[in-house]
């Protein structure tokens, strides 16, 4: 009986974090096709993807710092990773999101780029309510030593 519910507490992982790249996904598109569509810019479409989905890309840092440079889809959809103890998150933050909106008044390229990127942040603060707001902000992970067991959220 423990099995069966330690398969769906993993498989439940799987999904969770398969519906969060696909909501990531999907509205990073949405904003794209909103962006060629006011601009008619690839670039600033292509752009706006970036942001909204590659910001994800420190995930795999957290992961390769854990488990060298050898990859599992089921231990990194599995959050196995987090059994490290420490939680990164560089690219998650509040803070490298607002110092790109104050320098994309002087480089308008990084406009479509910042945008994806607070898309992205504020569905995981919808998505993730339950990790509270400070948990987007890198100083407060910082200052909790990137400790997973002081971040994680409430279960």
């Amino acid at each position: 009986m423990r099995d069966v519910f330690k398969n769906k507490m993993k498989n439940g992982k799987h999904f969770r974090t398969s519906l969060d790249l696909v909501i990531h996904a999907v509205s990073a598109l949405l904003l794209a096709w909103l962006l060629y569509w006011a601009t008619r810019q690839l670039l600033w479409a292509a752009l706006a993807i970036v942001g909204g989905v590659l910001i994800d890309i420190d995930h795999f840092f957290d992961y390769f710092k854990y488990y060298g440079f050898k990859f599992s889809f089921k231990d990194f959809f599995g959050h196995k990773y987090l059994d490290s103890g420490k939680t990164y998150l560089i690219f998650h933050s509040v803070e490298l999101v607002a110092v790109l909106w104050l320098l994309s008044v002087a480089f308008i390229w990084i406009t479509p780029l910042v945008l994806g990127m607070t898309l992205h942040m504020l569905t995981d603060y919808a998505i993730h309510r339950r990790e509270g707001p400070n948990y987007l902000f890198l100083i407060y992970r910082w200052r909790h030593k990137f400790d997973y067991e002081k971040l994680k959220p409430i279960e």
